[in-house]
């Protein structure tokens, strides 16, 4: 059974998935622009990718924009992301400032920081110790933009997000076919069922993964990504749409649960 996390007031792992929206300015007046709308779809938490973000990253702008970010949305937790080129990203950095910048946010009071864990995995698992130091939770993640591996594949990957020891392992993968999407959803019900406690977000991206973004509740996947504007990956759904999806998929599972 899955361990919830839980961020400030919010459970991750429990009840439906948790819906997310990424933040895409290259500055600071289009991200307080994309905040406010962002707050206004309700979302349960927000995502800065600030690989996007054009302005010089140091300890001192993190720290603005993360104060930035939690006056216009009412304190929502923050997923801080800089989203390497390796990973379908905007920006290349060495180790060393790749590992300063998560550790200023985590400083700075982002409440996630997403870390790519499977490039130098000895050193990453260093840096997650030190970023969980810090008092921020950590998301192990790992995304292919060009395919979705085997079954058995797929299954090592994410015990090997497990052993990089973060809180939440995150996985998404791009499908060729629905048979690619099934295999994802498969994979992640078995081994959020029989391997790992941890919460996993999962999705199959593109328009023949979109199935994933409204079904985790039915295969284990405990966060989701929609938009308020600009999406950061294919498949994105608006968020206010997602929500009345979630709920209706939550709906007729409990439902059927009562059918017996």
């Amino acid at each position: 059974m899955t361990e919830p996390v839980v961020i400030r007031n919010l459970v991750i792992g429990e009840g439906r998935p948790k819906i997310c929206i990424p933040l895409t300015g290259k500055d600071r007046e289009e991200l307080a622009a994309q905040v406010r709308r962002a707050a206004a779809a309700e979302p349960d938490l927000l995502e800065w990718r600030a690989d996007y973000f054009e302005e010089e990253l140091s300890s001192e702008s993190i720290r603005e924009v993360i104060s930035m970010i939690d006056r216009h949305s009412g304190r929502l937790p923050v997923i801080f992301t800089v989203r390497t080129l390796e990973e379908g990203g905007r920006r290349g950095f060495p180790f060393e400032k790749y590992a300063e910048l998560l550790l200023a946010a985590a400083e700075n009071g982002a409440a996630l920081i997403d870390v790519e864990a499977l490039r130098e995995p000895d050193r990453k698992r260093e840096l997650i110790r030190q970023i969980r130091l810090s008092g921020a939770a950590v998301i192990s993640s790992v995304h292919d933009f060009e395919k979705t591996d085997p079954p058995e594949i797929l299954m090592k990957t994410l015990e090997r997000l497990e052993e990089s020891e973060g809180d939440i392992l995150k996985m998404a993968v791009m499908p060729e076919n629905e048979r690619d999407t099934g295999n994802l959803m498969k994979t992640v019900k078995a081994f959020t069922s029989e391997k790992s406690r941890r919460p996993v977000i999962a999705m199959a991206m593109g328009p023949v993964g979109m199935i994933t973004r409204i079904s985790g509740a039915l295969y284990g996947s405990c966060v989701t990504f929609g938009t308020a504007g600009e999406a950061s990956a294919p498949g994105q759904i608006p968020a206010q749409r997602l929500r009345l999806l979630l709920e209706e998929v939550e709906k007729n599972r409990a439902g059927a649960a009562e059918d017996g």
